[in-house]
């Protein structure tokens, strides 16, 4: 009984394991793919040379926060450390996102798309409170971005409008997070 015990700690241990590194791996890929993004819109002149900075600081501190964690996870035998990585990256990820929108105009803003990355990351948590979790994060963090724009920047939208986007996209955090707990439940 002992022994099979630990077999199951071991197992649920590499599988947490092989998910933050799978994790890992694609932000570096998502970092590339930012840069790439950057460089283009610069070449190009589509955003002034202070955004550029911004976002390529941004970049450089999600690619030194991956690289760091993908160093660590490979070899670290601690489940609750690997646990604390993944909502590293779901935390890390609802940041981009909220900067990225609020960077963008708020409301208008076609990165809201981002929010959907750190509930696949809370997928890998395999419970449903941690993707309800997210959901809620995400929908603080997205409110918050663009309600800030919103006053701080007047004339760029109604009022009424600020809360129908707030109250779908919000609502779509949570349609996302309960199909991903669909596939999860299922895989168990």
């Amino acid at each position: 009984m002992f022994e099979y015990g630990e077999r199951m700690k071991k197992s649920e241990l590499t599988q947490l394991q092989s998910s933050v590194t799978a994790v890992a791996r694609v932000h570096f890929f998502f970092v590339a793919l930012f840069v790439a993004i950057i460089v283009l819109s610069d070449a190009w002149n589509l955003i002034p040379p202070s955004v550029v900075l911004q976002r390529w600081t941004l970049a450089s501190l999600l690619l030194a926060l991956t690289a760091v964690i993908w160093y660590i996870a490979r070899s670290t035998q601690s489940q609750a450390l690997q646990k604390a990585f993944l909502w590293l990256f779901i935390i890390v990820d609802i940041a981009v996102a909220t900067i990225l929108v609020f960077s963008q105009r708020g409301m208008a803003s076609k990165s809201v798309i981002l929010y959907a990355l750190p509930l696949i990351v809370a997928a890998q948590l395999r419970t449903r409170a941690a993707l309800l979790a997210t959901a809620a994060l995400s929908l603080a963090a997205y409110s918050l971005a663009v309600m800030r724009y919103f006053v701080t920047s007047p004339g760029e939208g109604y009022k009424a409008e600020l809360y129908v986007e707030i109250i779908f996209f919000g609502g779509l955090f949570f349609v996302i997070a309960g199909l991903l707990w669909a596939l999860v439940r299922r895989q168990k």
